[in-house]
């Protein structure tokens, strides 16, 4: 916020989001359909887009829409080697609601000790004990509240990210948490970043899959290096 006016929308069946219009099926696409309606109700044109895990392969679509200056995206979604790869993540994930949803009424009590909040969040941050207690049970709760996700993971294994095209004229930085305890990288970074022609690649260390927890001056200044370098571009563009 020191450097740019910052929109943070809530996707479309998450937590506090909009419901998607009746008759409408989960998809990817259906979340970039609600960002996008956001941005024109809002006047915006093209806008820096930032995103992490699903959220960046929303980011990612909506640059292949016109819709980017930039784009920086951290442990995005949409690529794999293997469809059967992506398959066991996707059960995985949904597994791992059913057992939040059966320990949501002990989620308080569990995250008080550094161990429950361990045990709840150390596939999304590199150090889940030094977070807030109440951060990481309402973090567990939100994702419970997201009645978009189990029909979402449905779909995601046969819908992989097509490439972005190579004459983009938008920068793109990827990072990848290293390690990333949801999506590893030889597994799911090296196919997404050839999907990304001409991106910046950043392997980071210190960080796990969900990295604003972690380190946010890092994440931010990793977002505003390229922000600053694309708006001094063009402005010296005549």
């Amino acid at each position: 916020t020191a450097h740019h006016d910052v929109l943070a929308l809530t996707l479309a069946g998450h937590d506090g989001g909009a419901t998607l219009a009746e008759g409408t099926a989960a998809s990817v696409n259906a979340l970039v359909d609600g960002v996008e309606a956001e941005l024109d109700r809002l006047g915006l044109g093209a806008v820096h887009l930032v995103g992490n895990s699903l959220g960046g392969w929303v980011a990612i679509e909506l640059a292949r829409r016109g819709r980017a200056r930039s784009l920086v995206l951290f442990s995005p979604a949409g690529a794999y080697t293997s469809k059967r790869r992506m398959a066991m993540v996707t059960a995985g994930i949904g597994a791992s609601l059913a057992l939040l949803a059966r320990l949501a009424p002990r989620l308080d009590r569990i995250a008080q000790r550094p161990a429950g909040r361990r045990a709840l969040a150390f596939t999304q941050v590199a150090h889940p004990e030094l977070l807030a207690p109440d951060v990481v049970a309402d973090t567990a709760r939100s994702a419970l509240a997201a009645t978009i996700a189990v029909p979402l993971l449905r779909v995601l294994v046969d819908t992989p990210l097509d490439p972005l095209p190579a004459d983009h004229p938008y920068p793109i930085r990827l990072v990848w948490a290293q390690p990333d305890r949801v999506i590893p990288y030889a597994h799911f970074g090296a196919p997404m970043l050839a999907k990304l022609p001409g991106a910046e690649l950043i392997r980071q260390p210190g960080i796990g899959h969900v990295p604003m927890s972690d380190d946010p001056a890092l994440v931010s200044r990793l977002i505003t290096e390229v922000t600053t370098a694309a708006d001094r571009a063009t402005r010296a563009t005549p």
